[in-house]
């Protein structure tokens, strides 16, 4: 490469080493391309990302309240449904009121 040239390099996006140089000043490729090479400790730093990704992991909890909520809600209304549970509430609500019927 010549000295004069303004080079840019950047690291390949899909990580395959670095893309072709570009003279700056001309925006033309220059048909170098350093061939790709292994970086140290790139498997296990891809490997650790993904151990500690926990994105998703607050939507997913999101969805096991509501799920927790809506079976409680169908506990609720079963109970409040039974002539036992409906008769001692109106009893506590009569009582709560001074009312007798």
């Amino acid at each position: 490469m010549a000295p004069q040239q303004l080079l840019a390099r950047r690291l390949h996006p899909a990580g395959k080493g670095l893309c072709p140089v570009i003279d700056l000043r001309t925006r033309e490729h220059i048909n170098e391309v350093e061939p790709p090479h292994p970086r140290p400790g790139r498997i296990a730093s891809l490997l650790s990302r993904f151990r500690k990704d926990e994105r998703g992991a607050v939507t997913a909890e999101y969805a096991i309240v509501i799920m927790a909520g809506v079976a409680f809600a169908g506990l609720l209304v079963a109970i409040l449904r039974s002539d036992e549970i409906r008769a001692m509430l109106v009893t506590l609500v009569q009582n709560a009121l001074g009312t007798t019927g």
